[in-house]
């Protein structure tokens, strides 16, 4: 199976490249210019695994949630790509994405908290954990937070779980937004603050679901937009009124 994936729904620009059982991944933070570098970082790595676009099965992108105009940049180029080549799609979420990455990384945990800075004091968070198959199970919606609730909420339920808690991690830089004691980091089995989305992972379940048979054409491409309010007026403000509570 020959695969690319892409994922520019963050500040990390995610392009990886599949050739049968072997794979190569180019992961960067820290610049904004995704339009500008994602042809050429495409072009080398395809070259490096001895493939042309042509030679592609399928195109595995990120559909987010994330940052609006990041997210995109990643889907257009795709798509863009599945036109010209008459390829199919394969859609994988950001915050899936993420806990994949995590529970490979990690055996011993049984769910993942992955969380994403939604700006303006909210996360876009959501719970996954392994099926047995390679592929994720779901624990809990995709949804909008704001920061505070959110991780009071978690912490919270955390704690309730007892000698459980130790098996739940929770990833993401969301955790940046709040001071750590509202994280309570030893209630979890693990915290990373600093992960984002990763091409292995979206190799790894574009791969599953292309063969399971789960891809879009580009024109059915859509990305997962959470939020339905990008701010609000002074009278909701005045009002105590916050973005993102579920």
């Amino acid at each position: 199976m020959k695969l690319l994936a892409v994922d520019t729904a963050t500040a990390r620009l995610c392009v990886g490249v599949r050739n049968g059982d072997q794979s190569r991944s180019d992961a960067s933070t820290g610049s904004a210019a995704h339009a500008r570098s994602l042809p050429q970082r495409v072009s080398d790595l395809l070259a490096a695994m001895g493939l042309t676009p042509k030679m592609l099965d399928a195109i595995v992108v990120g559909v987010g949630p994330g940052s609006f105009s990041g997210l995109r940049i990643g889907m257009g180029f795709a798509q863009a790509m599945a036109w010209a080549l008459d390829r199919p799609l394969v859609p994988v979420g950001s915050l899936e994405a993420m806990a994949a990455h995590c529970l490979q990384r990690n055996h011993q945990a049984e769910a993942v908290w992955a969380a994403l800075d939604a700006r303006m004091g909210s996360v876009y968070a959501a719970c996954f954990g392994p099926d047995g198959s390679g592929e994720l199970r779901p624990r809990s919606p995709v949804q909008e937070w704001p920061a505070e609730a959110f991780f009071h909420a978690r912490a919270v339920d955390q704690r309730d779980a007892a000698n459980d808690c130790r098996r739940t991690w929770l990833v993401g830089n969301a955790l940046g937004l709040v001071q750590a004691q509202a994280v309570d980091a030893g209630v979890w089995g693990g915290v990373d603050a600093e992960a984002l989305p990763h091409p292995e992972p979206l190799l790894r379940l574009g791969a599953l679901r292309l063969a399971a048979g789960h891809h879009v054409s580009a024109h059915a491409l859509t990305p997962h937009y959470v939020r339905d309010r990008v701010a609000l007026t002074r009278a909701q403000r005045a009002a105590g009124e916050q973005l993102g509570a579920p």
